[in-house]
């Protein structure tokens, strides 16, 4: 009994950690935020979409750069190349869409590098991303492969803290308990 467990946890061990795409910042510099997409072993995708929503003032964005799909120029690396981003006059929202579609079932995961959303002046914070369009078509598990989390964004203006009047008045009362407490210097005056 005991090494059928033990060669069920090692099969566990040794499956893939997720099944379903990976879209997380991979860099923030100035005001560019720059993701790649990742594709665990199996994923596949036909009329997908990526959708970030709860930004702030993203003024553009692009499609990935690169992919490390074999050979460069081939079908599937352009096909993975070939998301068209779009930004809602807001500026809250960025989809990318690729109507082509495919990765071709690899049992390793694969990625696309470098989608990215300008937004001078924002801060870096969490906004939602949601896809549609993956699945899993060859293997368990099969079906949906699609997210709902969250990544980081530019999603406010880069502010400046600026405490509660509560702290102020909490500071004043350290500051009054401290005064009072501190020791007093004598003062001494030269009777002559």
């Amino acid at each position: 009994m005991r090494l059928v467990w033990l060669t069920l946890a090692m099969g566990l061990a040794a499956a893939p950690s997720a099944f379903g795409v990976q879209f997380t910042l991979a860099s923030n510099t100035a005001a560019t935020w720059t993701y790649p997409l990742t594709y665990d072993p199996l994923d596949n995708y036909g009329g997908a979409t990526i959708t970030l929503s709860g930004l702030s003032g993203a003024v553009s964005a692009t499609g990935p750069t690169s992919t490390d799909f074999a050979p460069p120029g081939g079908g599937l690396d352009i096909d993975n190349l070939a998301w068209i981003p779009s930004i809602a006059p807001d500026g809250k929202t960025v989809t990318w869409t690729n109507n082509i579609g495919g990765t071709g079932n690899f049992p390793v995961s694969k990625h696309a590098f470098g989608f990215s959303i300008t937004a001078p002046g924002m801060g870096n914070g969490t906004a939602n991303i949601v896809t549609s369009g993956f699945y899993g078509e060859i293997a368990a598990p099969l079906g949906n492969r699609d997210i709902a989390t969250t990544a980081a964004g530019p999603v406010s203006a880069a502010a400046v803290t600026i405490p509660e009047p509560a702290t102020f008045g909490l500071v004043f009362a350290v500051l009054l308990v401290a005064g009072a407490r501190a020791p007093r210097r004598q003062v001494f005056t030269d009777p002559t």
